[in-house]
């Protein structure tokens, strides 16, 4: 589940219990965030900056056997969705991308041989072969994903210190994974080396004190050996590259320094980045959300986002207004479109923009 919600110890527990334990309290924190008040009236916009501007509405498709959606992967002939689901239910839905016809589901949660209780999907999946990992366990598992069923490859644990909860994964190259942790750190990682290659600190690198932690958080997104970076606090995003090797350069981060405003104001503008192979995509708040004490009803759910499209190198190219309530956007890997779900709606759906 981890920053599916927004983004984003004990000594007496074990290393797995921390980890679980870690993982939870992100959650919490996390979906406090993001669940919130209508705040949105006082709020800023960088709409100035774009020449185009829209409202668009999506089209909608009502999928089968999905349950509180949490993220979505796109694969070449199949999305996947994964759900909030008890202990031994199945936690991926698998569709054919072209029909969204429901295929099968897969991928226990459970403590088992090849079960998940804490797991994520890479988010960048090879054709049609897809990634999860524990969280929880630091292992990964690899599945063929065909129209009759997803067929098990291999598993392999990341022999990684214990971090807490990875936030975003993808995978660089065979060898080479790259992720955020709690630590606000964007860390690479070889598989066969079995250790981490480079550590990029966002605190160091922002000017950043523990009291003022807060202001390094960001979401983060990879295609193709480059990186982009939406700042929670800070109304700014960042471009960069990792190389092959899995080294981290971020060139404009001075730029997002200059932007620190440390007054005090818990206004939240980027929440979550994706990108392709020809434009970035950031989903934009600009308010600072009320807060709520539940955090169970998905029905409470109401962050107000704003549609951000830009060029590789940040070229304000169009500015969208969807025109219904929104979660995580993901877009297209081609063509002008992305995608997501309202999960307000009665039943559990696709939304698809075409901009």
């Amino acid at each position: 589940m981890k920053s599916k919600f927004f983004f984003m110890k004990n000594n007496t527990l074990n290393k797995s219990q921390k980890v679980v334990f870690a993982y939870l309290i992100f959650i919490f924190m996390n979906c406090c965030m993001l669940i919130s008040c209508d705040n949105s009236r006082d709020k800023e916009s960088n709409i100035a900056k774009f020449q185009q501007k829209v409202e668009i509405k999506p089209s909608v498709t009502y999928i089968d056997n999905a349950s509180k959606q949490l993220d979505l992967v796109l694969m070449d002939k199949y999305y996947v969705v994964q759900n909030d689901v008890e202990a031994h239910q199945k936690q991926l839905s698998v569709y054919d991308k072209v029909t969204n016809k429901y295929l099968y589901g897969f991928a226990i949660k459970g403590h088992g041989k090849n079960e998940t209780m804490a797991m994520d999907m890479v988010q960048n999946p090879n054709g049609d072969t897809l990634e999860i990992i524990d969280q929880a366990k630091y292992k990964i598992l690899k599945y063929k994903v065909t129209s009759q069923k997803a067929i098990f490859i291999a598993s392999k644990s990341l022999k990684l210190p214990f971090v807490g909860p990875l936030q975003e994964v993808y995978r660089v190259n065979d060898s080479i994974l790259i992720f955020n942790t709690l630590d606000r750190d964007l860390q690479t990682y070889n598989e066969k080396k079995e250790k981490s290659v480079f550590v990029y600190n966002m605190l160091d690198s922002l000017g950043l004190d523990a009291e003022h932690r807060n202001f390094a958080d960001y979401h983060f997104a990879y295609k193709k050996n480059k990186i982009c970076i939406g700042f929670r606090f800070i109304n700014a995003i960042a471009v960069g590259g990792v190389d092959n090797f899995g080294e981290i350069k971020i060139s404009e981060i001075k730029a997002v320094k200059d932007k620190i405003d440390l007054s005090g104001s818990k206004r939240i503008y980027y929440s979550f980045v994706d990108m392709n192979d020809s434009n970035i995509l950031a989903q934009y708040m600009g308010y600072e959300p009320g807060f709520i004490s539940k955090v169970s009803n998905y029905k409470l759910y109401s962050p107000k986002f704003e549609i951000e499209i830009y060029s590789l190198n940040l070229i304000p190219y169009k500015h969208i207004v969807p025109k219904t309530d929104v979660l995580r956007c993901k877009i297209n890997p081609n063509g002008h479109c992305f995608y997501s779900w309202n999960p307000l709606d009665a039943k559990e759906n696709l939304l698809k923009f075409n901009y």
